[in-house]
């Protein structure tokens, strides 16, 4: 009888293993299988990689919320060139912008040959490259060539050259798309608006004060009457009004004042009413291919003239000198800086005057050169001290330069510059017998060289 309850009590433990077995059967088999040691790849076998696998989630966590603006303002790819922008205009052959195009690839080589610019986001310097638009359709491309830079070359800085119209265009272009820039040329009074941050001023001038110290310079000399040959344009029109007033101050009459000669096909109507008055100067106001074809027209008629003012003697003296030979001499006309061992030693911001006159000798004495290399170096001082090439933080160095002197003048940023925008010098062409070109400075006084021809040469003069 025991020995029976003993065979009844081992069949059911078996029967209670075999029910329990089915079922935890699966989750015992699976446990081990993820327990138990990977089998041992044969020679020839790949071990494959394990993929990691997340569990399924409905909707993401709100502390990981990230929205698309702040992907945006954290990200910063590698940056492979800092971008510099400019727009010249004129042919290929043209000399003043050949020596633009010569003078930037100088100073961007000078950079990349000590490897660049260093910036913080980098950790690295980082070398220049250089965007040269060329606008050889008298300067009616200049707002979409500076779009260009803007918005497709994505330029970092840029330099500004160019007539009054073109470059006051390329300001709002450059403001508009938060580009830090140097803008070199005379530029419309309303060139800038009230919010502009981010244009410096090197040398120009606006209407309101450009010629405002005509007058004085013309009493200094005894000029007893004066004509102004302008082109019909807004800025040449201001830039004549500012003149005649500061002529009007000195008690100097301006017999003459015409806008319709420069627009027309012959210039000997006004030459010959030049002849008959005989005015003490003649200014010309006008783009510089206009002021030459004039300066070669009134040559061929021989009018006696003692003083002739034209912006294209101090700013194109290559140029004036080929076209005109030795009638150049004794041409006056406004300039920020020219190639003169004694003009402007006090620049305190930018390259010094000894390196600008290497600069300009090595493209026949220009004052392009010149203007040209200040501005790039006087950037290329900004970025290095900002590290970055954020327009923000450039204009916060910027600010730290607010009136410091320039070879070109005094250095100003942002639409307030305006009101202090420089005094421009008036210089005179002398070229020597045996064809070579210098320059003195008339005025102001405490920039004077020496004395003025008065008259110049009568090489203007009726025999």
């Amino acid at each position: 009888m025991a020995s029976n309850r003993a065979k009844y009590a081992i069949a059911a433990l078996l029967m209670l293993v075999l029910v329990t077995a089915s079922i935890f059967g699966s989750d015992i088999i699976q446990s081990i299988s993820v327990i138990s040691p990977a089998p041992t790849p044969k020679a020839n076998q790949t071990t494959p990689i394990p993929v990691q696998v997340f569990p399924e989630v409905s909707q993401p966590a709100k502390s990981v919320s990230i929205e698309l603006k702040e992907l945006k303002s954290t990200y910063r790819p590698p940056k492979a060139a800092i971008k510099v922008g400019i727009v010249v205009y004129g042919s290929n052959s043209d000399p003043i912008a050949r020596t633009i195009r010569n003078t930037m690839n100088q100073w961007v080589s000078e950079v990349n040959q000590n490897g660049g610019i260093f910036l913080n986001s980098q950790q690295k310097k980082i070398p220049l490259q250089v965007a040269i638009y060329q606008d050889s359709e008298l300067e009616s491309l200049a707002r979409a060539y500076h779009e260009t830079l803007a918005l497709q070359d994505k330029v970092d800085i840029g330099i500004v050259v160019g007539s009054p119209p073109s470059s006051s265009q390329a300001i709002q272009v450059f403001d508009e798309n938060a580009v830090f820039h140097a803008a070199l040329s005379n530029i419309k009074e309303d060139a800038m608006p009230r919010t502009n941050n981010y244009t410096v001023l090197l040398g120009g001038g606006i209407s309101s004060n450009v010629g405002a110290d005509f007058g004085s310079f013309a009493k200094s000399l005894g000029i007893k009457s004066v004509a102004v040959i302008r082109s019909d344009d807004y800025y040449y029109r201001n830039v004549s009004s500012t003149i005649k007033r500061s002529l009007q101050l000195e008690g100097i009459p301006v017999i003459i004042e015409d806008s319709t000669t420069l627009s027309g096909s012959s210039f000997v109507a006004g030459i010959q009413n030049i002849r008959q008055r005989r005015p003490d100067a003649v200014i010309i106001l006008g783009p510089p291919s206009l002021e030459l074809r004039f300066l070669q027209t009134l040559r061929q008629n021989l009018a006696s003239i003692p003083l002739i003012f034209t912006d294209f003697a101090a700013q194109s003296p290559g140029r004036v000198t080929n076209a005109m030979g030795r009638d150049a001499d004794g041409l006056v006309g406004y300039s920020s800086w020219v190639p003169n061992q004694e003009f402007r030693r006090n620049a305190s911001l930018g390259p010094s005057n000894e390196e600008l006159l290497r600069v300009s000798s090595m493209y026949g004495n220009s004052p392009q050169a010149a203007h040209v290399y200040t501005a790039a170096k006087i950037l290329q001082k900004i970025v290095e001290e900002a590290g970055s090439v954020d327009a923000k933080e450039m204009r916060t160095v910027a600010l730290r330069y607010q009136g410091s002197m320039t070879a070109l003048g005094r250095f100003f940023i942002g639409v307030d510059g305006l009101t202090y925008s420089n005094q421009q010098i008036i210089a005179q062409v002398r070229r020597a017998s045996d064809g070579s070109i210098s320059y003195e400075v008339m005025w102001p006084l405490e920039f004077k060289t020496a004395g003025a021809l008065y008259p110049i040469p009568n090489r203007f003069s009726i025999p």
